[in-house]
Formats: structure tokens, sequence, C-alpha cells
């Protein structure tokens, strides 16, 4: 169906350009524009008989008044009555409550009853006039995403007949599943979803939906990981004698979880199947050792590994840690960024070529044309999210086969999220810290702390280690009173801090710069480097045990977490103080940080409280379109994966008479696919 918006009564080009600013363009992109919520009118209550709890009321505003508190904020007051009782009512920071607010007019009031203050009130309640009720109408009101200068109203207006007109059947991929899957879905799905006339309604459509959304993502993984296992890769074996040798010259002993992912990542190679294996762990948890035994095993078979890294920092400190181990056992490392030298490039190349260069560490500039392998048989890539899907598949074509590819990732990603978006990778998880390593310590400090959290990081300096100082700006650019590195940097430099050495480290910085700075406060030359978040990934500089972070509310959970666990990489005892705007004092997610170091718990949190697409975009290139499907729903998670799986296996080679499903997974697969 592509059906012209301006079919619909009322619908002008002044309201479309409205609507595309939701992308909504057709009539089937209407119907598809989802309800995020339903105000329920149906079990009619009065304030006399009300528990505490969502209630639904009928009756009027009695009076309104509008206040500033001292902190310039905006409180709109009514009084509510239904002739049983009144009701206090607030709302925070919408002034235009007070001249809007219909008084001694007939109003169906829904909101949450709660107790405020000793006084059971109810805060930022929906209401609707009562005369917009027809008789025998539903009083389930779907809320829907809206943009500026749409109403819900008018959504609703034109919904009903877009469904009255349009929507006559399902939508076609339930339509076409139901018999496949021995199914039996409802019919007026879309009705029951925009205009249901009951709970078990909406409970219905959405269960539909939700399988539709997560079918698709799931096909999605189930194809491509049947696509992989159809290539053929160099079989690697995993040589026990080789794996206990690397592990005998460490000075530590794996944790479990580590050595558990080592041996499905060495199984994995000795298939003549190429791997394609998410390794994710927490910061700090091991990671790199697992990749660079997995280099050496494939090195050991004659084959080149190629180390992918975001940034020149993270490749020059995955360089140093893979010569460490790997010299000593005369495998040959080398190193290729955008600062190496023409003379440097050449080399490289020619030793690629030539087989006797066994392991290149790189950022971007290993997509070059001109660098290429002669036996490349492992494609090892860190922060795998912060490259998009060509890159990654570019380079994997670097060799003259498909090598093994070894993702990993230190921002936790929540085992629902995984299964769902990365159904075509295997997924070993390290959710375990190295002995000795001790949770951060995390405080959520106001200004007044201030004076006393230096005098901590006095005293962790006069022992001889160092502090990082995050802010979100490089400059001062913000009205908000968020701090930035360059005005923080000079402020720390001529007063509490101006006997010590500070460094800055920020984006702008050239390669050269940024390596000379972190060299700096690697070698111990520097005191204190106010940074922005290049340091979140991978920095390592465990004499670092102290980290500041300004404006801690302009971050999200898992990136908190992953800048923090820059001062949790030795023995010693880290801290983080979290410094956030005065507005900021109650904010929940910095009480969440205070509390857990779990990475992969935080990671459950960040779900349930942004979503899977706000997670997720921030984790991976693309948006993922998760409106409906609830990813806590383990039970559901489970049925769309088995029937996904099965369907997949028996209809992969016909799937081209399935359309409508094989235009959505190849658009979900350009955003989910890592091979």
């Amino acid at each position: 169906m592509s059906v012209n918006l301006q079919n619909i009564k009322g619908l002008g080009p002044a309201s479309e350009k409205l609507l595309a600013k939701l992308n909504i363009h057709s009539v089937e992109d209407l119907l598809n524009h989802y309800p995020t919520r339903y105000i329920d009118y149906s079990n009619v209550t009065t304030v006399a008989d009300a528990h505490l709890g969502p209630v639904a009321l009928k009756g009027h505003f009695t009076s309104v008044t509008g206040r500033w508190t001292r902190n310039r904020k905006h409180i709109t007051e009514a009084r509510f009555s239904d002739g049983s009782g009144t009701l206090k009512v607030q709302w925070f920071s919408q002034p235009y409550r007070k001249e809007s607010l219909p008084l001694h007019t007939t109003v169906l009031l829904t909101g949450e009853l709660d107790v405020h203050g000793n006084i059971i009130s109810m805060l930022h309640p929906d209401y609707t006039l009562g005369s917009d009720f027809k008789k025998n109408e539903p009083l389930l009101v779907p809320v829907y995403p809206l943009s500026a200068g749409l109403k819900n109203k008018q959504i609703c207006k034109w919904m009903q007949q877009a469904i009255d007109d349009y929507a006559t059947s399902l939508p076609p991929l339930i339509t076409k599943l139901a018999g496949e899957l021995g199914l039996q879905p409802p019919q007026d799905l879309l009705r029951k979803l925009h205009l249901p006339r009951s709970q078990e309604d909406i409970t219905l459509a959405r269960f539909w939906l939700s399988f539709e959304e997560l079918f698709v993502l799931m096909s999605a993984g189930a194809l491509g990981k049947l696509e992989h296992q159809s290539f053929q890769a160099p079989a690697i074996p995993a040589d026990i004698s080789i794996i206990k040798s690397a592990l005998a010259d460490l000075n530590f002993d794996l944790t479990d979880t580590q050595k558990r992912s080592l041996w499905e990542v060495a199984q994995d190679m000795s298939n003549a199947h190429p791997m394609n294996r998410l390794l994710n762990g927490d910061v700090g948890s091991g990671k790199t050792i697992v990749a660079i035994i997995a280099a050496l095993l494939a090195v050991k078979s004659g084959l080149q590994v190629a180390v992918m890294a975001p940034t020149s920092l993270l490749a020059m400190q995955l360089y140093t840690e893979f010569t460490k181990l790997l010299s000593a056992r005369n495998v040959s490392v080398d190193i290729l960024t955008g600062a190496s030298s023409k003379s440097q490039r050449k080399s490289i190349a020619v030793r690629l070529a030539d087989n006797s260069l066994q392991v290149l560490v790189g950022t971007h500039a290993l997509f070059e044309d001109t660098v290429g392998f002669n036996n490349l048989g492992l494609v090892i890539i860190d922060e795998q999210h912060r490259f998009g899907v060509k890159q990654r598949s570019k380079l994997q074509k670097k060799g003259s086969g498909l090598p093994h590819l070894l993702s990993m990732s230190a921002t936790p990603i929540p085992r629902t999220l995984a299964l769902t978006i990365y159904g075509d990778l295997d997924i070993s998880v390290i959710d375990q810290l190295p002995p000795g390593r001790k949770p951060v310590i995390t405080e959520v400090c106001s200004q007044k702390d201030r004076s006393q959290v230096y005098e901590c990081i006095e005293q962790k300096i006069t022992k001889g280690q160092q502090v990082y100082v995050v802010c979100p700006l490089i400059d001062e650019s913000d009205t908000l009173g968020v701090k930035s590195v360059i005005a923080e940097k000079k402020r720390l430099d001529s007063t509490v801090f101006a006997h010590r050495k500070v460094g800055l480290l920020h984006g702008k910085l050239t390669p050269t710069e940024k390596e000379a700075v972190m060299s700096q406060f690697i070698a111990g030359k520097l005191d204190i480097l106010v940074s922005t978040t290049v340091i979140e990934v991978g920095v390592n500089v465990p004499n670092a045990t102290t980290m500041i972070i300004e404006g801690a509310e302009r971050f999200g959970l898992a990136q908190a977490h992953q800048l923090r666990g820059r001062v949790r990489r030795s023995t010693e005892q880290g801290h983080c103080y979290l410094f956030g705007t005065q507005s900021s004092s109650n904010n929940t997610r910095l009480q969440i940080l205070e509390k857990s170091d779990n990475g992969f718990e935080l990671a459950e949190k960040d779900l349930e409280m942004r979503g899977p697409g706000a997670l997720y975009g921030a984790m991976q290139t693309g948006a993922l379109d998760l409106r409906i499907a609830n990813l806590q729903d383990r039970k559901l998670l489970a049925q769309v994966r088995s029937a996904a799986k099965n369907f997949i296996t028996a209809n992969h080679e016909r799937l081209h008479e399935y359309p409508y499903l094989l235009d959505k997974i190849q658009h979900a697969r350009t955003i989910t696919k890592l091979n």
C-alpha cells in the first residue's frame, strides 16, 4: 500500500510537512505509527473511593494557580473536584497550563495517585473534555509520538479514517507467516492497536506486532549465520601446547571466563568455516590476552593477522601489548596509522607481501588499497561497533579467502539485545575481573564537596598516582553550565593544582599531538590529564587511579562506566567522582552508577531506561527500529528465535517468495550484520 496522505480528510499540505518530521509519508506509514501508551478512561472511580496508583476520575477543575520557585522552576497547581472530594493536581515546568486549563468544565482525568509531601495528590496527569467522548465510544485513548505543531487529537482523527478506509487486512508479513508457522493471528490487528475497545485488544495487537519486529531481526541473523557457514576459511589447529606455553609466560592466571572464551575462539578457528565471534567483556576484563593468543595460533599456522583499532591511541596500546607477548616468540608485529611515514608504509607493504610481517596493528589506515596481505587468516577488530559494516567487510576482503573474524567490545551488551541483534554471531562473554582488581568506588558529588575531593586527589598525587579529569566539551560553547576541557585545564593550572603538571587531551589535537600527550602521561610526567571522552576506549595507564567526571549527567550509563574503567587497571583502589550541574543532583543514572560497578548490570539498566534503539544506536551505526517489541520479554524472544531459525533453515533458498519479508531482512542486515 502506498496511499497519498492527502486522501485522508482534513489532512492538508501543512500537516503533511509536520508528519514528514515523524517519517510519515503515506497512509501506510501513518498506520505503522504506533502509540507509545494509552490513557485509560475505562474504569472511572470517585475521589472518595480512589486508591493509590493509576486512576481515572470524572469531575472538573475548580481553581488553578501558577508560581515560580526560588530556583526558577514553575509549578502549576489546580484543584479537582467530583462532588465526593477534592484533589490537588500539579504540573512542573509547564507554565502554559495556568491559562489553558478548562475550569468548571467536565473532564476525564487520569494519572498516578500518590503521596507527595504527606498529601495525596497527582503529578502531571492527562485529561480530556468529557464532551469529546461520544456514546459507546471506547475509553482507551492512544498517545502517539508527536512533532511540534501536531496534536494527539489530530493523529487519532486521521488514524480513525485510515483504519476505516485502508486497513482492511493484516500486515502482509503476519498474513503470510501465520500459515507457515501454524499460528492464528487476530483479524483487524491494526484496529485493535489504534482503536482498542479493551486491554485485551492492545495486548493481542502488541504481541503480533512485536512478533513481526523480532522475527525480521532474528531471521536476518539466522540467514547471515547460515550464509557464513557456507564459506571456506583456513583451519587453524587448536594447539594446546602453544596455548599452555603462552599462558606460562604471563605473570597472572586467566579467569574462568577468559579460559572459556579462549577455548571457544580456538575451537571456532579450528573449523574450515570462518569464525564470526564477538568477545564481549567489561572494561579491564582481559579481552586483549584472548585476542593475542588467538593471533599466535594463526601465526604458528603460517597465517597473517590484522588487528584493527578505532583510534591511534588504542592502536599504539594494542601494538605494545601484542609486541610484548609475541616478540619473544619470534612473531613480527608492526603498526600502521595515519601518522605513519611513507617509508614505514612502503616497508610494511613489502613485508606483508612476502609474509615476513605476520601481525599488523592499525587504525583506518588498514583500509587503504595499498595495504595487501599475502595470507590473511584472522581479523581482530577492537571496539567493533565503531566501524561500519562496509569497513569491516573491506578489511576481511584483504585476504585471498575469507579470514576468521574476532570482534571485541568493552561495552557490555545485555544478553537479550545481543541475541536479537547479533544473531549471525557466536558470542563469548568475559564477566569476571582479573584477580586483585577492585570495583571502582564511585561518588555523586555536589559543588560543596569539591574542595574535599581535591584534597583526596592531592594525597593520591603525593603517593605518585595520577588523575583523569573528564569534561563533555572541548570549547566553552555551551550555555548550560557544562565545563570544557580547555577552560578546566586553565583553571586547574592557575588555581588548586598550579603546583602540579596538568596535561590536555581532546579530539581536535592531531594524532601526533595526542600520542605525545599520552606518552607523557604514561611515563608519569603528567600528574593530571584533563580530557574529553577520547580516553573512553582502551586507554591503559595502571598508575591512574582517580577520575573526576564533570557534567556527568551528559553521559549515558555505558559511557560513564567505560570512562571510569580507566581507573580500574591495577590492584590499587580506584575512585571516580561524578560532578553534575545543579539541576542533576538527583539524576537517577548518576545514582545507579554510584551503586553499581558491574557493566552487564548497568547495561540491563540502560536497556530498561532508554530502550533498545537508544542503547543500540550508541553501539552501532544504523537505527534499530523496535517500536513495539520489549526485549525484557524473554518468553517471546525464545519463541520468535525458534520460529525464525526453523523458518530460515527450511525456506532460505526460496525467500524470493516472501518479498515483503526479504525486503525487511535486507534492511535489517545493513544495520546488524558484522561479517
